[in-house]
């Protein structure tokens, strides 16, 4: 979108919360690469480009606008009703293949555990989540937790309208609109 955070930008990324045949999509945007999309249960994905720094944080805009959840599968069918949830995270890693295999399809689905220790190539970590308006864009600065001294090979940004949108979870309508991002 041309609806940009400051005048040195002329584009922003506008991720919107959607249903398809009955199926919610979260808009999300993410560093890394599309593999295939299976049928209406899932996607697979390779989160990550390379990446050998340690920044101290990833700051730049958003904007957020949820919608109530409408659309919950299980285990999130108790937050029918709430406000939805954006998300923007960043994960710098050393994972032997240089990336981190998404597969929203399988059953148990194979996520990045951001958690520490569930994930021995995970260096660092950070996380924003709202799930209130913004009134417009607002700057953010997400600081990154180290959780050892090696050097990161991989880094992965993601950004969704729906935090729980990997579980067909979400609020149709939430809007989130991203712009200017850099680490410092």
């Amino acid at each position: 979108t041309s609806t940009t955070a400051t005048s040195s930008s002329k584009y922003a990324v506008q991720l919107k919360t959607e249903s398809a045949f009955g199926v919610l999509a979260a808009g999300s945007h993410f560093v890394g690469t599309f593999q295939e999309l299976d049928g209406l249960s899932g996607a697979k994905i390779n989160f990550g480009k390379a990446y050998g720094c340690k920044p101290l944080s990833l700051k730049g805009y958003y904007s957020y606008e949820p919608a109530t959840i409408d659309k919950t599968k299980s285990p999130y069918g108790s937050l029918k009703g709430q406000p939805d949830i954006c998300q923007i995270y960043v994960v710098l890693a050393d994972w032997p293949k240089g990336y981190f295999a998404v597969n929203t399809a399988s059953n148990p689905k194979v996520l990045i555990n951001p958690e520490p220790g569930a994930d021995p190539h995970i260096i660092g970590y950070g996380s924003l989540e709202r799930n209130t308006s913004t009134g417009g864009y607002i700057s953010f600065d997400i600081p990154i937790q180290y959780r050892n001294n090696r050097v990161p090979t991989t880094c992965v940004i993601v950004c969704s309208s729906s935090k729980y949108g990997d579980y067909f979870t979400g609020g149709v309508g939430s809007l989130l609109m991203v712009d200017e991002f850099e680490f410092t």
